[in-house]
């Protein structure tokens, strides 16, 4: 049987990661950045990036002038067009990852999984009608406690301990109701053995319903004869 402790834990450290997760504004970006007519907004899933798991990014480039940004559109001059992303972080790291705007929407997305905490600076670079853009924002990142730190993850542990008490608790309870559950049945059982008994002799004694009467006619029978001899 699967042990439900490591599954009660994973839950909980959901709850944590959903407590921090920022999903993107349907209204904005959680950052934009501008350079020169163009502007960039992008936004993570979560807002704040936790090191050793994936992060989603979602981003757009567009004309500052509505009206140039639907013509670029028409046109494809924000679409169709490779991106690299540029990722700079704490003692010198150095990493990049390429993805592409789509040929009939100029939003894009990309995934990244940062290796540690700190603060990283990323570049989205692309060219757009011979001209090199490259939009810079940072992200902080975290970490998950791994070892027990603080009040918060005291906590935890707590309520982790807290939970497996009540599932051992629970566990203990249907044991319990399962014993009691047999040894109901045990006795229906018993019931039903004697009431099959005691319809079998019930049609044991049907098969001969004069035996009774037959047994008391003799007798008197044997009475009247008795007392005729006795007579003469």
């Amino acid at each position: 049987m699967v042990s439900r402790k490591p599954i009660v834990a994973i839950a909980l450290v959901g709850v944590m990661l959903l407590a921090a997760v920022g999903p993107a504004s349907a209204h904005g970006w959680q950052t934009t950045v501008e350079q020169g007519p163009m502007e960039l907004g992008v936004s993570s899933s979560p807002a704040t990036p936790v090191g050793g798991l994936q992060t989603e990014f979602s981003a757009r480039i567009a004309d500052n002038d509505a009206a140039g940004d639907e013509d670029r559109l028409d046109w494809g001059g924000v679409t169709n067009q490779t991106v690299e992303v540029h990722i700079r972080g704490p003692n010198d790291f150095h990493d990049h990852v390429k993805t592409q705007i789509p040929e009939d929407d100029a939003h894009f997305e990309w995934t990244y999984m940062f290796p540690d905490e700190g603060t990283y600076t990323m570049a989205v670079v692309t060219e757009l009608e011979g001209e090199e853009y490259a939009f810079e924002f940072q992200r902080n990142v975290s970490l998950i406690p791994t070892e027990a730190k603080g009040e918060r993850v005291e906590h935890l542990s707590e309520e982790v301990h807290g939970v497996n008490e009540n599932v051992d608790s629970v566990g203990e309870d249907v044991s319990s109701v399962q014993t009691q559950v047999d040894d109901l049945q045990t006795q229906v059982d018993e019931l039903q053995t004697e009431l099959e008994d005691t319809r079998e002799a019930e049609a044991s004694n049907s098969g001969f319903p004069g035996t009774g009467i037959s047994a008391a006619v003799v007798a008197v029978t044997g009475g009247l004869a008795f007392v005729a001899g006795r007579r003469s």
